[in-house]
């Protein structure tokens, strides 16, 4: 009997192996097997983002000379007197706004779709971690994972894919018609782009403090009833004890083993689809922040509203994308490293 438990538990653990290998992203599927993640480390993270920045070099430096070549026309429109000023200074706006949205375009595009794509794998993810934790006896733990994955899901996915686009556009917008409208309008710019980074950074912080209490709490009282149960096999019924323990010691080792595949390669494909347009939205916020020094030197402050605009919108990109990426991370190694504590007490 004992042997038949062990066969099942060991065959749901490559179940829940198969079923992890089979919601990997295109071409990540060596993620589920221990052979794909011995490679990984720092060393690897860092030759991949230098191939990034190295491949995507041309790219950079023609956006660059575009900016830079903006921010001259913006400091010589400054310079033209009443009553032209206005009028050149907001011409010379629109068409540097229309290039440089034309410019950063396919940027924006391909942070949607990561975003989109990382969404995509955290909802495919939440039943099988919930799976591996019930298997695991961390009933409650399951429960709490699966509610909290699902209003962590909801809440990240409103702010990028409803509340990011019109807040960029807003933040152009309202950047842009400071050439019009004087600097008042780019210090509402300035204001939104605050306020929604601070509120991007306070509901990260907020989920992840919750989901850890929720996990604590629910792991204690998972652990008890745990080591309650193997306390009474072991006590009340001594000659089956010995063998129940020894039954649960290969159960949890297939299943820990199980788990750490699964925590590692989430988090290294979740890492594998951010990076590249994490690294290009770094880039491109350091040709703006380059561009924004030159302007304060070189124009009014009215004149660099239109580069702080776009340089606005790129931040609150940045803020989004990275506040994604930490808390499905945290999430992850919070539940998968809850049940691997459970499981490792056994």
């Amino acid at each position: 009997m004992i042997k038949y438990v062990n066969k099942c538990y060991l065959d749901a653990g490559e179940q829940l192996l198969d079923e992890f290998g089979s919601i990997l992203p295109e071409g990540m599927e060596s993620l589920g097997e221990y052979e794909g993640l011995s490679g990984l480390g720092v060393d690897k993270l860092l030759s991949e983002i230098y191939a990034i920045a190295n491949g995507a070099g041309s790219e950079i430096i023609s956006f660059f000379l575009l900016l830079f070549g903006i921010g001259v026309l913006i400091a010589v429109a400054s310079l033209v007197r009443a009553p032209y000023d206005g009028i050149v200074s907001g011409g010379v706006a629109a068409v540097s706004s229309f290039a440089i949205f034309m410019s950063i375009r396919p940027l924006y595009e391909s942070v949607f779709m990561a975003l989109g794509e990382i969404n995509s794998f955290f909802s495919a993810l939440m039943p099988v971690i919930a799976s591996g934790l019930a298997l695991g006896g961390a009933v409650n733990t399951s429960g709490t994972a699966a509610v909290g994955m699902q209003i962590t899901l909801w809440l990240v996915g409103t702010i990028s894919e409803i509340l990011l686009t019109p807040l960029i556009a807003a933040i152009i917008a309202t950047a842009a018609s400071a050439s019009f409208s004087g600097i008042g309008a780019g210090r509402v710019s300035k204001g939104i782009k605050n306020a929604f980074t601070k509120s991007v950074g306070a509901v990260g912080t907020v989920i992840s403090a919750v989901l850890a209490l929720q996990t604590s709490i629910s792991a204690a009282g998972d652990s008890a009833i745990i080591r309650a149960a193997k306390y009474a096999a072991g006590n009340m019924i001594p000659v089956v004890g010995s063998a129940v323990s020894g039954a649960l010691s290969t159960v949890t080792g297939g299943l820990l083993y199980a788990e750490s595949i699964i925590g590692v390669g989430s988090i290294v494909a979740i890492v594998s689809i951010a990076l590249s347009p994490l690294v290009l939205l770094l880039l491109y916020k350091l040709c703006f922040y380059v561009v924004g020094l030159f302007l304060e030197f070189a124009t009014k402050s009215g004149g660099v509203s239109c580069i702080s605009g776009f340089s606005g919108a790129i931040d609150a990109m940045i803020a989004v994308y990275s506040m994604t990426i930490i808390v499905y991370i945290l999430e992850i190694v919070m539940l998968v490293g809850g049940g691997a504590s459970l499981l490792g007490g056994l």
